[in-house]
């Protein structure tokens, strides 16, 4: 295989598109931390709210819904792997960001 192969493949890897599955892996692992990754994804802080009071018994179930409303509520081209990745980055999640990772 090639460097150019790899590359390429790394690419799709990346642009591969996230399944609900995959959201639920994530937030099994995001803590505190999840509002900032939702900021991060452009979910605004009134709707973060709304989960968080709609969902105020279950952390995890919070986080979920956050990364569930992300994946339907915003172009279907930046629900990607590495559009997700990069918001773990910023908000230093790095369970989840290994986690993630090891989706690949």
């Amino acid at each position: 295989m090639s460097r150019g192969d790899v590359l390429k493949t790394s690419q799709q890897v990346d642009s591969q598109k996230l399944e609900e599955r995959d959201l639920l892996r994530v937030a099994r692992l995001l803590g505190s931390e999840w509002w900032q990754v939702g900021i991060f994804l452009g979910v605004k802080s009134v709707k973060l709210g709304h989960i968080r009071h709609d969902f105020s018994g279950n952390v995890q179930e919070q986080i979920f819904q956050m990364l569930l409303y992300w994946s339907t509520h915003c172009d279907p081209q930046e629900v990607t792997v590495d559009t997700l990745r990069a918001a773990l980055v910023d908000a230093e999640s790095f369970a989840a960001l290994k986690r993630l990772s090891l989706h690949e």
